[in-house]
């Protein structure tokens, strides 16, 4: 097999989800034996969250002949662990049957490609590398920040889809009602107010699921339209509905919010992803501390015409050799795997374009704040 020694993963499945072929470089980063995938069902290696994005996006598009390109999606390891991956699948006619093949590189992997860009760029900076036409390195530098903020979402997927679940089974439980309800209507006494209750209720879960769609839609726009007046309210509440499930596992999580909001210059999608990626950080920090009891607050205020969100964490802090360092490109003191190494950067580049400023406050005795600032609309 061509693939079978190359420096990137690939496996094949039949249209039984049946694996067929699985390479080298897959088997060394999932860890399993030669030869165990073999025959066993792709699901083995799909998290629940991923298999439902594989039937609703990935399957349908192979079965009408296309390409699905760039997904970001989550593998599961033999023990246990996941796997961030970009992968491209195809599916193709051979030998009479269907089979699907993958191809996908590991988060870890990427960061190493975008090191290098990373020093060419710095290279180019310095004048010791000819340099494209003025303006050529934005657009890679606003596709890279929304890679990350794709990949961000892809690692949430599994929180998102908790989060509809417990409103579509309200929503389930309150119909069943009602078909009770309904199917008594023609008793003598039958009150009409139990069924509205319950209609009442089904459009409740409905409601939060739809604001659950608005708040990924508004966090996956691709288009940047420069800074506009925003609801600093409203961008925190849904950065933090999108992160909640992933948060509450390591920390308990507090938000405090003003009895007015303020309307910041800001865009909505960009703000999200920094507010997001900060509070992702700040659990990561806190994964393995029982005591004190992990806890993350948020906060956003007017200060000296500024409207300011703050989050803070009473993890074990930021050292201060590791201060300035934690804001540079692919520098990251996570495991491989947990993290890129550019979500601080991206979010100091994108608060920074709004004509703001993000800090970092860690005290001696440990806990970190960080800070945004953005100017106030007028």
């Amino acid at each position: 097999m061509r693939l079978q020694n190359a420096p990137c993963g690939h496996l094949a499945f039949d249209d039984n989800r049946r694996i067929t072929a699985v390479n080298d470089e897959t088997q060394r980063w999932l860890g399993f034996a030669e030869g165990e995938l073999l025959g066993q069902n792709l699901g083995i290696l799909l998290p629940t969250a991923v298999r439902m994005l594989f039937h609703t996006t990935v399957y349908p598009v192979l079965a009408e002949g296309k390409r699905a390109e760039e997904v970001y999606a989550l593998l599961r390891c033999k023990s246990g662990d996941d796997l961030p991956v970009l992968l491209n699948a195809a599916r193709h006619l051979e030998e009479g049957e269907y089979r699907t093949d993958c191809v996908f590189m590991a988060v870890k992997r990427r960061n190493l490609f975008e090191r290098h860009l990373e020093r060419l760029e710095a290279k180019a900076e310095a004048g010791a590398l000819p340099r494209g036409e003025p303006g050529a390195a934005q657009p890679a530098a606003e596709a890279r920040e929304f890679a990350e903020r794709m990949s961000t979402l892809g690692l949430l997927l599994a929180g998102v889809m908790h989060e509809v679940r417990n409103p579509l089974a309200y929503v389930h439980g309150n119909l069943e009602l009602l078909r009770d309800e309904l199917s008594e209507a023609r008793e003598p006494g039958w009150q009409p107010e139990s069924a509205q209750e319950c209609v009442a209720e089904a459009q409740s879960g409905v409601a939060q699921i739809l604001e659950l769609i608005d708040a990924v839609s508004m966090s996956s726009r691709a288009e940047s339209v420069g800074p506009t007046s925003v609801d600093v309210a409203r961008v925190v509440d849904r950065a933090v509905r999108l992160v909640h499930h992933r948060v509450i596992s390591s920390a308990q999580l507090d938000v405090t919010s003003p009895p007015s909001t303020a309307q910041a210059l800001a865009e909505e999608p960009r703000l999200a992803q920094v507010v997001m990626n900060l509070l992702i950080n700040a659990a990561q920090a806190l994964k393995a501390q029982t005591r004190p009891t992990p806890r993350i607050r948020v906060s956003h205020y007017v200060a000296q015409n500024n409207a300011v969100i703050e989050i803070s964490d009473n993890g074990p802090g930021v050292p201060l050799a590791l201060r300035e360092r934690i804001f540079k490109p692919f520098f990251t003191t996570k495991p491989i795997g947990e993290g890129t190494g550019l979500g601080l950067a991206i979010s100091r580049q994108i608060v920074d374009s709004f004509g703001g400023s993000l800090e970092l406050s860690s005290p001696a005795e440990g806990g970190a704040t960080f800070r945004i600032l953005l100017p106030l609309a007028r």
